[in-house]
């Protein structure tokens, strides 16, 4: 769908999509995670880097659940009922359910926020290949980049 499409179909609380992604920066030592959002006929973004001991290890893959968490957690804010979580990172899905073991302390951490998430709201996740053109996907990717150099956006 275009960028206009969405906006036309995601014009009421009642749902809404996310585009997702996360980066990591080696010399740095940090993730990022960003989020882009329409519901409401509204667009929602926003970044942000981190660096937290437990989740600093998975590398790109923090800044991935981080995103997957705000995006969600902003949707429940707004009282969306439903919302269409679209992803490039795989294990963001399989985690949740549960097609992927969580052997990681953040991967536990991840499917146990999951779990209670969805008690608040639908979750529909929707895999999009990372890199090849999908607007928002393309901009969520250059947005976490960018929450690398900026720590917040």
């Amino acid at each position: 769908m275009s960028f206009e499409e969405l906006y036309k179909r995601f014009n009421t609380f009642d749902e809404a999509i996310a585009y997702v992604d996360g980066s990591y920066d080696e010399t740095l030592k940090k993730y990022a995670s960003s989020e882009i959002i329409i519901t409401n006929g509204e667009l929602y973004i926003g970044a942000i880097a981190g660096n937290d001991e437990l989740m600093l290890p998975m590398k790109n893959v923090a800044g991935e659940i981080l995103a997957a968490m705000r995006a969600v957690e902003h949707c429940i804010a707004l009282g969306v009922a439903k919302v269409y979580l679209c992803y490039d990172y795989e294990g963001i899905e399989k985690w949740c359910t549960e097609a992927w073991a969580c052997n990681k302390e953040g991967t536990k951490l991840y499917k146990e926020w999951y779990d209670e998430a969805i008690k608040n709201i639908d979750i529909e996740f929707i895999k999009v290949a990372g890199h090849t053109g999908v607007e928002l996907n393309e901009k969520a990717d250059e947005l976490a980049k960018k929450a690398l150099r900026e720590d917040i956006i």
